[in-house]
């Protein structure tokens, strides 16, 4: 009966014109004979056929009818070939994207972040390819039932934020994807998975001709790399579970390489060495590292001058060092434009090179618990546009320097309990249009916020009364009241 209730959501909501029409119970019991039950297999076909005429669905019906087996009593006729024609129905470049799911793991609960990064590089053209096409194109699987997102909390991924936001795919789902995948041959496969168990390699007697890379080793695996050529490569996927993992040094090779993506899924964090076969590659924009160890000072001793985004995530850090003052930042990463640090615990003060980065445009330091404070160089990062700060529990104040942020336009500091103040010049920041400060109740506003043209700022109730006294002269003031969130979606990450 639960599944006669699932399908009915898309067979008796279908209208044609103004006319509504329905199945009947013989016809819907067919549906369901087809599907074999299985509730995925009911959701994306119905998706896929959800708004057709009625024509196409009395015919998608008269066609099972006239076959005597289900999808699992002909091995000819799979689950995997009933959710075929969902996929045919996409368009080219959904088609293209719904593949590259293959590339993660069974299970896995994937940041938007990281697929959308993926996309960008590979599908984008150039300077003006934009985050929100690549969200669009998640929610357009989304809404055919090919992938599911999980909202982490309240975040409408403002400037281009999708850390809150994960991406699931049913297994029978990524089986279809890699299934579609594998019917190219080894040398036309723009897509390949390796599964290397302990440190037993595929055979691999030929050049790797694929653009997308995914590598998965378990937690005995002894980073013991055979030579591989891949010549093609340009986004890498490692998949890790060891507590230490050395880079492999064919990754110099991979010329064309734009996106590396390392993800830990053991339990501990995993001890990244080998960094330094990162420094040969010229077209590389994007890292992202995933519940590793390393030093910040690694990450600057690249010296990636194409790197434009630098994402670490549940990273340890050690001591910051200071030792590094001869490096001219601004010629080793003169294209970085984006750092997202989230959810590194150990991370107390930012390195003093960071704030050399005058190329930067979107600074992120969230769910940093340690972070006391940050560099009163940070007011030289005078392309700022971005600086996110939500979730710093014991960060007191920030510098007085960031007044001289003239570009920055949008400022987060939602959830920083222990925020004191705000620098006595903010006013300053003409550029300023939007404030994120809920839970910042202890938080005081200067009297320069008067200055402060055309602001919107989102509030809770804890926070709202300190702005109600600058209403009166802040004509242009936006104020907008959120409820307090309480979402069981952030358990999803504590089970990682």
């Amino acid at each position: 009966m639960i599944y006669l209730l699932v399908l009915s959501f898309f067979l008796r909501e279908e209208t044609i014109g103004s006319s509504s029409f329905c199945f009947s119970h013989g016809e819907d019991l067919q549906i369901l004979k087809r599907c074999s039950g299985f509730p995925i297999v009911i959701e994306v076909v119905g998706s896929s056929l959800k708004g057709q005429p009625l024509h196409i669905w009395k015919g998608q019906v008269e066609s099972w009818s006239q076959e005597s087996s289900t999808i699992l009593d002909n091995p000819d006729s799979t689950v995997l070939d009933r959710l075929q024609p969902s996929f045919n129905a996409l368009k080219s470049n959904l088609k293209e994207c719904f593949l590259d799911m293959g590339l993660f793991l069974e299970d896995q609960k994937i940041r938007a972040s990281v697929i959308i990064d993926i996309w960008m590089e590979l599908y984008g053209k150039g300077n003006t390819s934009s985050h929100v096409v690549y969200m669009k194109y998640l929610d357009d699987l989304a809404s055919q039932h090919l992938l599911k997102l999980i909202p982490l909390g309240r975040n409408e991924h403002e400037d281009g934020y999708y850390n809150e936001l994960l991406v699931t795919q049913h297994d029978l789902l990524r089986e279809l994807s890699i299934h579609k995948s594998e019917l190219e041959t080894i040398l036309e496969r723009k897509r390949l998975n390796l599964e290397i168990h302990e440190d037993d390699y595929p055979l691999m007697d030929h050049p790797v001709k694929a653009r997308l890379l995914s590598i998965s080793t378990g937690d005995s695996f002894t980073s013991s790399w055979v030579k591989m050529d891949c010549p093609n490569v340009e986004a890498l996927l490692l998949n890790l579970s060891s507590s230490n993992y050395a880079l492999p040094d064919f990754i110099a090779t991979m010329k064309k390489l734009k996106v590396l993506v390392i993800i830990n899924h053991g339990h501990d964090l995993a001890k990244l060495t080998n960094l330094s076969c990162l420094s040969s590659l010229p077209n590389l924009k994007r890292i992202r590292l995933e519940k590793v160890s390393i030093t910040l000072l690694d990450i600057l001793q690249l010296q990636r001058g194409s790197l434009k985004k630098l994402s670490l995530v549940m990273c340890r850090f050690g001591e910051v060092s200071h030792d590094s003052k001869e490096i001219d930042v601004s010629k080793t990463l003169l294209s970085l434009q984006e750092i997202d640090i989230d959810y590194c615990y150990d991370l107390d003060e930012l390195p003093y090179w960071i704030s050399e980065v005058v190329s930067l445009k979107t600074l992120s330091i969230t769910n940093c618990n340690k972070l006391s404070k940050l560099p009163e160089a940070i007011g030289n990062l005078s392309k700022l546009e971005v600086l996110r700060l939500s979730s710093c529990i014991n960060l007191s104040e920030l510098p007085e320097t960031t007044e001289r942020l003239s570009n920055l336009q949008f400022l987060d500091i939602s959830h920083c309990l222990g925020l004191r103040k705000l620098p006595l010049e903010i006013g300053k920041l003409q550029k300023l249009k939007k404030m994120s400060m809920r839970d910042c109740y202890r938080c005081e506003l200067p009297d320069s916020v008067n200055n402060l043209e055309n602001l919107t700022v989102k509030c809770d109730e804890g926070t709202v009364f300190l702005w109600e006294r600058f209403k009166p002269k802040m004509k242009n003031l936006t104020i907008t009241e959120e409820e307090t969130e309480h979402n069981l979606n952030l358990l999803l990450l504590s089970c990682e």
